[in-house]
């Protein structure tokens, strides 16, 4: 038997709640983001080594991290447009290289204040 959409959505965010449970409690106004989302920093050399003292003198681990989405920053590698032919193709390669990104808009409100223009799509019946 197939299962339906809305059958394996379910199933994922009861499995992703327990596991969130199981792991940083059952409090949900004391879950963070940096709880579950770390870095390991490995020293490339010594770090590496597969001694536990040594690598524990080198490394630094787990370190959380912060993910706040309203504040997310990115850029398209290459540009506006993904084909070829198109005069925007490579827009941005300059400015993910020089680490030029700019704001990943989330909510309503702001996308709505920071949008030049706005496109409505209608049925076309």
């Amino acid at each position: 038997m197939r299962e339906k959409r809305d059958e394996i959505l379910a199933r994922a965010f009861k499995n992703g709640y327990r596991y969130a449970v199981k792991h940083i409690g059952k409090s949900i106004d004391k879950w963070r983001w940096g709880k579950v989302h770390t870095v390991e920093i490995r020293n490339a050399t010594l770090g590496e080594s597969g001694i536990g003292p040594i690598g524990r003198i080198f490394n630094r681990a787990p370190v959380g991290v912060q993910g706040d989405l309203s504040r997310s920053v990115s850029v398209h590698i290459t540009g506006h447009s993904g084909h070829l032919a198109n005069q925007h193709y490579d827009d941005f390669i300059e400015r993910w290289r020089n680490v030029e990104y700019h704001p990943t808009l989330w909510e309503q409100e702001v996308i709505e204040k920071a949008s030049r223009q706005r496109m409505r799509l209608l049925p076309l019946c």
